[in-house]
């Protein structure tokens, strides 16, 4: 028998033949929702052809070291014409290559690859002889270079995961149980909680108007997939509305399969599926944090091979995940990050405050979303209190709205004034006018700002709110400052952009320091949100820092645009404004596409595209941190080489993520090991501070230290 795995805890063996079977069926299954069930078959039963190989067979045995099975499947293929399907196969392990042509031949490229394995080819053959199975042509519909570079990362997520799923359930001896209750009952469960909203009349305005609003929503679930957009005032319950459309929309059209929430920061994801789950079931909701995929090849039962192996494929029928994920693994090259799109194929996809994403990769972001809904049965809906002017993006339809706009109900939930101060404060300033409000929420653009701000406050009350703090550790803090808030004690919370959007703060004063319109029409989201106090008792104060780092041009364009728009010393957020502002910031061409990444000369070129498209600029790498007691916990598992059982969603919410500078820095204090490249666990807790965060400098005792 040619072996394909040996399992470790019984010495088992899963013989080639069974392994390209199983994974055949599983990729032609997951294929069939976009009609390329028989490509996908005939891939997964050549991906691992090169396991025929005496080279392989002495691997399994432990005899050798790693040897490259993949090429040979790929290469049967490529010379069949078969491009795409050979590129999926040559990419099953490392991930999918640059395509380069036949001339690299000193390169890495996919072309150079197929080249070399050009004296092989007898090899090969005697290979697919031992398979006994024929290379089965066929001819594939005419496609742009965007379309085949999607189709091609659509069916490697198909072969990735059925390899991964039959490797898994091999090696554990059993296959994985899904656990999550039907659609038609999850969907019930939303319809009954839409119900129980609807079932109550009241007096007041705004619980009237947002009944009104949920109305709506499942009246335009009844239409067809396609673009959406629900525009909604600030508490004019726009979470809850959006999962009420998706759900009438998946009755009214069968075919679609689950839904992901798209949310654009770490810090509302919890919050956002913890709100699902009251609903639908502890179950039935996966949270996907980013936090580090572990790839390349690891041995059968190996940490690394269980950490690869536990990298979510997202079949829950409610995903709530980030931006960067999301967009990230639809222009990555590697498994880990890939495995899971073609289950994004037939779904409601919800674009939670579109107005965050980054200007320099905001075409290739609408590309690939037109693309999902031209070609994989996507619904789209993106939402926000101030709507981005994103129909310019789509050639072929302009997306529905699901609430019409009504300026008298936008106007009955103004719950505030934005006005501007026009001379700069210093921080001592800015720090003795907060002082000035017992409760009192401070933005800013940079932590060196929050920071500085924060030393000079008076220790009674005060809060810091910063990403060195973990997610874990942020929702504890949350919780004080609604508890303080609750009890009108003294609560001084200083605060970057990670409060803006979506979490449920209620301050009866906000400064914010000057940025684009949608940053402080979020943040004055965070003034007077239960509308108890008049809107002329409620300010939001945009101030400028003397002292403060200058912004990122991105931010200095948006504060040129705003004073163009700003009559006199008050901001205006009306429909009108709102658009006139997108439009403006949406004027340079260049900045939209940053990189390139829509260059039909670099379609396929998966490796670059890997490379170059980056949602945050800067790189970034994980620490896991001993927070609290599962924090700790954590740690010492993966100190003893065992992968948590809690999974990546909670090993992410106990993470701080840091450039590379102080990851490097934490390893040459000893203060952090590395369980992988970018991820790694502090083991020495001075460097982590329960007011401050993580540092890569040592805490000493009452000491705040700020990056």
């Amino acid at each position: 028998m040619f072996v394909a795995h040996t399992r470790t805890i019984d010495n088992k063996t899963q013989s080639i033949e069974e392994h390209l079977q199983n994974t055949a069926l599983l990729c032609s299954g997951y294929a069939d929702v976009f009609g390329w069930s028989k490509q996908a078959y005939q891939v997964g039963e050549f991906h691992d052809l090169g396991k025929f190989s005496s080279e392989f067979q002495k691997r399994v045995r432990g005899e050798c070291g790693p040897v490259d099975h993949s090429s040979a499947g790929a290469f049967l293929l490529y010379k069949n014409r078969q491009i795409i399907e050979a590129m999926c196969i040559a990419g099953h392990h490392s991930g999918l290559l640059d395509f380069g042509t036949k001339y690299d031949a000193e390169s890495s490229t996919f072309c150079s690859r197929m080249s070399k394995w050009k004296s092989r080819e007898n090899e090969c053959s005697q290979y697919l002889q031992l398979l006994g199975k024929p290379i089965i042509p066929y001819e594939l519909p005419k496609m742009n270079y965007t379309e085949a570079q999607f189709r091609t990362r659509m069916l490697f997520s198909c072969l990735v995961d059925a390899d991964y799923l039959d490797t898994e359930t091999f090696s554990q001896g059993y296959q994985r149980e899904i656990g999550f209750d039907s659609l038609e009952s999850i969907i019930d469960d939303i319809e009954r909680k839409a119900r129980t909203y609807l079932a109550v009349s009241s007096s007041d305005v705004i619980k009237r108007l947002r009944n009104e609003f949920l109305r709506f929503s499942i009246e335009a679930g009844k239409g067809k997939p396609g673009f959406y957009k629900l525009a909604l005032p600030t508490g004019g319950g726009k979470t809850f509305a959006s999962l009420a459309y998706a759900a009438e929309h998946i009755k009214r059209n069968p075919e679609l399969r689950r839904i992901i929430y798209v949310v654009p920061y770490t810090s509302i994801i919890e919050q956002t599926a913890k709100a699902f789950r009251q609903i639908v079931g502890e179950r039935n909701v996966l949270e996907h944090h980013s936090c580090v995929d572990f790839e390349g090849d690891y041995e059968d039962g190996s940490l690394g091979q269980r950490l690869k192996l536990s990298t979510e494929n997202w079949d829950a029928p409610i995903i709530v995940t980030t931006s960067e994920q999301f967009f990230e693994s639809l222009y990555s090259n590697r498994p880990g990050k890939c495995r899971k799109l073609h289950n994004i194929a037939c779904s409601v996809v919800i674009l939670d405050e579109v107005q965050t994403l980054p200007i320099h990769v905001l075409k290739p972001c609408m590309a690939a979303l037109n693309e999902l809904v031209q070609s994989y049965g996507v619904t789209c809906v993106y939402c926000s209190a101030t709507q981005p002017a994103l129909d310019q993006f789509f050639s072929n339809e302009t997306a529905i709205d699901i609430v019409p706009y009504k300026q008298a109900q936008w106007d009955a939930f103004e719950r505030t004034e934005i006005k501007v101060l026009k001379n700069p404060l210093s921080f001592v300033d800015a720090a003795a006018l907060a002082c000035l409000e017992s409760e009192v929420l401070i933005i800013v653009n940079t932590k060196a700002s929050a920071a500085a701000l924060f030393k000079l406050l008076p220790e009674e009350g005060r809060i810091y709110l910063t990403t060195n703090l973990t997610p874990s550790h942020r929702k504890r803090i949350l919780e004080s400052i609604k508890s303080l808030l609750s009890a009108g004690k003294t609560c001084r919370v200083i605060a970057t952009s990670l409060v803006e959007a979506g979490v449920d703060l209620d301050f009866p004063c906000v400064f914010r320091e000057i940025n684009g319109l949608d940053s402080i029409i979020q943040a004055a989201g965070r003034c007077n949100r239960e509308g108890k106090r008049k809107a002329s008792e409620s300010t939001v104060r945009v101030i400028s820092l003397e002292s403060g780092k200058i912004p990122q041009p991105e931010v200095q364009r948006k504060i040129c645009i705003l004073k163009e728009l700003c009559l006199g010393d008050q901001i205006l957020c009306t429909a009108d404004v709102i658009t006139r502002y997108f439009n403006a910031y949406y004027d340079l061409e260049d900045e939209l596409d940053k990189h390139g990444i829509l260059n039909e000369n670099k379609a396929m070129d998966f490796e670059w595209l890997n490379d170059n498209f980056k949602m945050i600029e800067s790189d970034t790498c994980s620490v896991l941190v001993a927070d609290d007691a599962i924090g700790k916990s954590m740690i010492d598992q993966f100190q003893r080489g065992v992968f948590p059982a809690q999974g990546w969603p909670q090993v992410a919410l106990h993470c701080v993520s840091v450039y590379p500078q102080r990851y490097q820095e934490l390893r040459n204090q000893r203060a952090m090991i590395q369980i992988s490249p970018g991820f790694g666990v502090l083991v020495d807790d001075r460097y982590y501070n329960p007011s401050t965060g993580l540092s890569e400098s040592l805490i000493q005792q009452g000491d705040a230290v700020f990056a």
